[in-house]
């Protein structure tokens, strides 16, 4: 797959809570960041900042100054800057694994529909609702 970015899916009722799935579909062109569906039905992106690591800290730190190998861990998390920002996202958002694929469909920022692609034939692909909002859930 690439590069890609990581998505839970925290809503209950289609029992997907805990595992991690890949997605390209994300606004952050593929960082490896993390991001959650709510259990609400919102897109959360689990963010933080980031700072250079101190010189005494890198793991390659005793490689020539010139070595490609002092770029590895550079860039650390900073500590105490985590933040969950909602995304308001409106359109599909594709996520899966290697055997299972999932399209969420947002609208207003809320999920409204999660599907899942069934393999009905060896040449045949189709997308089956697997959960659907209720009008009276918004």
């Amino acid at each position: 797959m690439g590069m890609f970015d990581y998505v839970k899916c925290d809503l209950p009722e289609l029992g997907l809570q805990g595992q991690t799935f890949q997605s390209n579909d994300t606004q952050e062109f593929c960082q490896m960041m993390i991001f959650s569906i709510s259990a609400e039905g919102r897109l959360i992106k689990h963010d933080y900042e980031t700072e250079l690591t101190p010189e005494a800290e890198l793991e390659y730190k005793d490689s020539p100054k010139d070595s490609i190998l002092r770029l590895f861990g550079m860039i650390k998390k900073k500590d105490g800057s985590d933040r969950f920002v909602d995304q308001n996202y409106d359109g599909d958002l594709h996520f899966g694994t290697t055997t299972v694929d999932y399209r969420a469909t947002f609208r207003d920022g809320t999920c409204i529909e999660i599907c899942k692609v069934m393999q009905t034939s060896e040449a045949f692909r189709e997308w089956r609702s697997i959960w659907k909002r209720d009008h009276n859930e918004t």
